[in-house]
């Protein structure tokens, strides 16, 4: 039972957070939005978040992608009952 609550919590937790803040640092450039080449340590704007630094967390995707995916499906359904 307590495992249960705790974890409850803790997803809770981690839904407000990323309600609070969506994005998070990137883990490849620390956050600087840049990174030294290996040869001549020049640094060079970041790939993976395309020099802004951040990083959009993983539970905030998953928020995007329901919303897209099933608010069509209830704003039809609302339609349909408005229209009936």
């Amino acid at each position: 039972m307590t495992l249960t609550l705790a974890a409850t919590a803790m997803l809770a937790a981690y839904a407000l957070l990323c309600a609070v803040k969506p994005f998070g640092k990137c883990r490849r450039c620390a956050g600087k939005g840049h990174r030294t080449t290996a040869v001549r340590k020049r640094p060079r704007p970041c790939r993976r978040c395309k020099a802004s630094g951040l990083r959009r967390r993983w539970g905030r995707s998953l928020y995007v992608w329901a919303k897209k995916t099933y608010k069509p499906m209830v704003d039809q359904k609302r339609r349909a009952r408005a229209a009936a």
